[in-house]
Formats: structure tokens, sequence, C-alpha cells
């Protein structure tokens, strides 16, 4: 068994906030867009919104068989990286408890700037394929 000044309380605690902020992320962020490939060429494309799924069906042809594939992939590049992100996320608050709970306040101001930086950059990537998916989608849907 572990000891409790090996893995104090706070911990716990912390693990427990991390997965409340990540399905909070989940809901309000849900990822974009998501491919589902019918058959007679067909593809249905979904935009997962905040309250409301939007979707419709493009026929693929010659012209957007590129941008299809484009957007699959940009699509499945970034689940891979919100889960990286959300993985992240909880192990950035579980150093931060022991941290904070071990007094450890070099190593706490450190981790408290790492976590802000890494936010910054999870909102850019997230911002920046959304951007990408919204023109892909844009021209599908002409």
């Amino acid at each position: 068994m572990l000891n409790e000044s090996v893995l104090p309380k706070h911990v716990g605690i912390s693990v427990g906030i991390g997965i409340i902020i990540i399905l909070t992320f989940f809901i309000f962020f849900p990822g974009g867009y998501s491919l589902e490939e019918m058959n007679d060429n067909k593809v249905t494309i979904s935009k997962n919104g905040l309250l409301q799924t939007e979707a419709f069906t493009v026929e693929v042809t010659t012209e957007n068989e590129i941008r299809i594939a484009l957007l699959r992939n940009v699509i499945n590049k970034w689940k891979e990286i919100e889960l990286i992100i959300y993985i992240f996320i909880l192990i950035v608050l579980i150093i931060l408890a022991v941290n904070f709970v071990s007094r450890l306040k070099e190593e706490f101001t450190i981790m408290c700037v790492l976590s802000v930086l890494l936010i910054a950059a999870a909102i850019y990537l997230y911002v920046n394929n959304l951007q990408l998916m919204d023109q892909l989608v844009t021209k599908l849907k002409v």
C-alpha cells in the first residue's frame, strides 16, 4: 500500500478536479468535426457544436477527393492532439498538487508557468485546427 506521505489526499482531490476539467473541455470543445464514410461514394460530415450538431452529406468526386482526404487527416490528427492535451492536463494537475502539498515553491512556480504556456499552446492548436476544418468544409459545401 502507498504511504499517506507519498500520496497525500490532496492529490486525489486534484485528480478528481482534473477529471471534471477534462469532461468540461470535452463537453464545451467537442473536437470540431467528424467524418463518416457511407456507401455510393458519399461522406457525411458532422460539425459538433456546443449545443447542436450539424450534419450534411457530400458526394466524393475527383474535384473534392483531396479536400476530403485532407479533412479526414486533420480530424484524425486533432483527435490525437486532443487526447494528449487531456492526459497532460491531468498530469500537470497531479504534479501541481504534489508540489503544493510538499511546499516546493520553485517547482510549483515552474509548473504553473509551464501549465500557462501549455494552455496557450493548446488554445492556439484548437483555434488553428478549427479554422482549417471550417475552410475545408466550406469549400466542400459549395
